[in-house]
């Protein structure tokens, strides 16, 4: 297994719990794929919100609600864990939940 730095648990907890519209947790944690994932989805569904004049909304406001439910089921996965499973499974392997 690769050697990576050990990433705060609490900190990461913090960030996808405050901030779930923006995948900085993912981030944080060196996991791109997570990051990106998010960031690009809330970036089209507020786009699709705005140039649609919220006429999207039934589309938007469910993918909104499901990358918040997520970020906050992730935050408190991450509390949950041990610092050495949450390091091997979020930092190490990258793992989303």
């Amino acid at each position: 297994m690769k050697v990576v730095e050990p990433k705060s648990k609490i900190a990461a907890a913090i960030l996808a719990i405050v901030f779930p519209y923006l995948g900085i947790h993912g981030f944080y944690l060196g996991n791109m794929g997570l990051g990106l994932t998010i960031l690009i989805t809330s970036i089209i569904c507020t786009i699709l919100t705005v140039v649609s004049f919220g006429l999207l909304f039934f589309i938007t406001v469910p993918i909104f609600g499901i990358i918040h439910i997520t970020s906050i089921v992730q935050g408190i996965l991450y509390l949950c864990s041990t610092d050495y499973d949450f390091n091997r499974k979020y930092v190490a392997e990258k793992r989303w939940f």
